[in-house]
């Protein structure tokens, strides 16, 4: 059984995984979210419900990126759930 752990069959499908990606690249947390979502929704989740939760997760990393450049600068607040 492989190491689900250090070598998740949904990241290890990729010719890089999407970690080595985004930290060789420097790449922020909410887009680096987004990527690591966006990579394993179809793979990682057997049940529709789950991979679509997935996607939902990715929407919001980017939907937060959204409205962070679409605010003043000295106004932002980022809101997160219900709040």
């Amino acid at each position: 059984m492989p190491d689900q752990v250090k070598k998740p069959n949904h990241y290890f499908r990729y010719k890089i995984e999407p970690i080595s990606f985004i930290m060789q690249n420097d790449i922020p947390y909410a887009e680096a979210n987004a990527i690591k979502y966006l990579c394993r929704w179809r793979y990682k989740h057997l049940t529709k419900e789950k991979q679509l939760e997935d996607l939902h997760k990715a929407k919001q990393y980017i939907d937060i990126l959204i409205e962070k450049e679409t605010q003043d600068p000295d106004q932002l607040i980022l809101k997160l759930g219900n709040k």
